[in-house]
């Protein structure tokens, strides 16, 4: 889980908990006036340090939080983190994939992938100009399908459903193709454009 501000929410609890750590450290050095005082010292740098990180997104137009709302969220994050953390760890062992694309041809910035287990077939699709932007590897990379040339803007996501369809946003122009695992074309959503207030391709006025 990285340390993102996105939305309505604010919470960063990597950068909180180190430099609350720091500050709170400061002040029990730097105080031999009884742990009452200490304590009300740390508590007040930490509603400090809340909103100094938070002033950003308020200036922004962002949801404005009270403190209380941002300290809770803070906990709650602390507490997923630590959740995850304790979970036990699945047997998995990591393996690099190498695609093997015809002579001539490359890959760009690969966006998202699937993988079919029932084929061990795992689906890609990349942003470059120099292959096609849905390509399905099999275990050793070697390459069954690719298709889509000249079908996207920004090809983004991809996934597949139970009968092994896969599924493709398009989000420069925000739709929705349904291919067969050949590569037949089977469905079109046309879900619209961007809107005129999008300040980008991934984030409309009320992102």
């Amino acid at each position: 889980m990285g340390d993102v501000v996105g939305g309505k929410n604010c919470t960063f609890p990597r950068a909180y908990s180190v430099l609350s750590s720091r500050f709170a450290r400061g002040a029990s050095a730097g105080s031999n006036r009884g742990p009452e005082l200490r304590y009300h010292s740390a508590m007040s740098l930490r509603k400090l340090l809340i909103k100094l990180i938070c002033l950003p997104l308020f200036a922004q137009g962002a949801l404005v939080l009270t403190t209380a709302e941002i300290e809770a969220q803070v906990q709650d994050s602390t507490k997923l983190r630590a959740i995850i953390e304790a979970a036990p760890k699945l047997p998995l062992e990591q393996t690099d994939l190498v695609v093997k694309l015809p002579e001539g041809q490359e890959l760009g910035m690969v966006s998202w992938l699937a993988r079919d287990p029932k084929t061990g077939v795992t689906w890609l699709i990349q942003r470059g100009d120099k292959a096609d932007p849905v390509i399905a590897v099999d275990k050793e990379g070697r390459v069954l399908h690719s298709f889509g040339k000249g079908m996207y803007k920004i090809p983004h996501a991809i996934r597949l459903d139970p009968e092994g369809n896969v599924w493709t946003v398009d989000a420069g122009s925000s739709t929705v193709i349904k291919f067969s695992p050949k590569g037949e074309k089977l469905l079109q959503i046309d879900v619209g454009g961007q809107p005129t207030s999008a300040l980008g391709s991934f984030r409309g006025e009320g992102s």
